[in-house]
């Protein structure tokens, strides 16, 4: 039997994940719309880690390296809901909570990539991210689902419909 805290946390993790795959998808639909490259906007996100040099877009290792980091970011802030807000996935306003968190982490990565990189925060499309951190937190809103999920799954349990 896994202890109720893990359990939450790792469909934080599965619900983070699937929420960053979203804000990918996103950000790589938005970069195609804007009539860039595909991955110009996950090499901005990879120029945090290579640094600036990278900017003029170049589709390899730092648009991989950059989809990496906006998925470790999505996965961890999605463990993190998952533990702190375990007591409410059951409830009907898990969603509303979840919203709020990709908002609240929106502003906490701007505010982290203007602190660590200028730069990096200048080329970002900023109402394309925040209304990625929204699809996050839809996306995130599915916790509660997948928390769940593993009870319906039991032997013996009877399903309601």
């Amino acid at each position: 039997m896994i202890h109720r805290k893990l359990e939450h946390a790792l469909a934080g993790f599965q619900a983070g994940m699937l929420g960053g795959l979203a804000m990918l998808g996103l950000l790589v639909s938005i970069s195609i719309l804007d009539r860039h490259s595909w991955s110009s906007y996950l090499t901005v996100l990879g120029a945090l880690l290579w640094g600036p040099r990278v900017l003029p877009d170049r589709a390899g290792w730092p648009a991989v390296s950059g989809a990496a980091l906006e998925l470790l970011i999505a996965a961890t802030a999605g463990v993190l809901f998952g533990i702190i807000f375990s007591g409410a996935v059951g409830s009907r306003r898990i969603g509303l909570i979840a919203v709020a968190w990709g908002a609240a982490l929106f502003y906490v990565t701007d505010w982290l990539f203007r602190v660590t990189s200028p730069v990096v925060s200048q080329y970002l499309p900023r109402t394309a991210l925040l209304v990625g951190h929204l699809v996050y937190g839809i996306c995130l809103a599915a916790i509660g689902w997948i928390a769940n999920s593993g009870e319906r799954n039991q032997p013996g349990t009877i399903m309601q419909p």
